[in-house]
């Protein structure tokens, strides 16, 4: 019996959800994007992990047919020159399917935990990651979908 690879398209948009300062200002400016990927196998959980940074790693049965971006958000309008804390949340995902889907991916943000300084205008740049996973059921029944996630980013003066 042939089995068939389904080609995913994931791409993590969040709307931004802000606590903590009334009066800064956090700009989407690139949105979590997992790229194209196949998942050959799912005898086990397969995870692809985009970390802050942008770097990319595959365990498992999960193949890049085009690679993704960690995401980007701008905050501003904050202090100038300090040290500021940043907690980053999901609030929810949802998978948004072409078809319905036999099978699913589990995501999670990924974070630095750092905090973020801000430059002399009162700027500073946050980068966040995130991962799936398979669920390791043995089916490789995905169908072509974006999933979105309300992202709440917290910052703490």
């Amino acid at each position: 019996m042939k089995s068939k690879n389904w080609l995913t398209q994931i791409v993590c948009l969040g709307s931004v959800v802000f606590a903590g300062l009334v009066n800064a200002t956090i700009t989407p400016l690139q949105s979590l994007n997992f790229g194209t990927i196949v998942v050959t196998k799912n005898t086990f959980a397969s995870t692809i992990t985009i970390d802050p940074a942008g770097n990319v790693q595959v365990v498992g049965g999960i193949v890049i047919i085009s690679p993704g971006n960690h995401a980007v958000y701008e905050l501003s309008d904050l202090p100038a020159n300090r040290n500021i804390s940043v907690d980053v949340a999901s609030l929810n995902s949802n998978m948004i399917p072409s078809v319905a889907s036999e099978e699913t991916f589990n995501f999670s943000l990924v974070t630095s935990g750092n905090p973020v300084i801000t430059d002399n205008n009162g700027v500073a740049l946050l980068s966040v990651g995130g991962k799936i996973t398979t669920s390791g059921s043995g089916g490789i029944r995905f169908t072509d979908a974006d999933y979105t996630a309300v992202i709440q980013i917290t910052i703490n003066l």
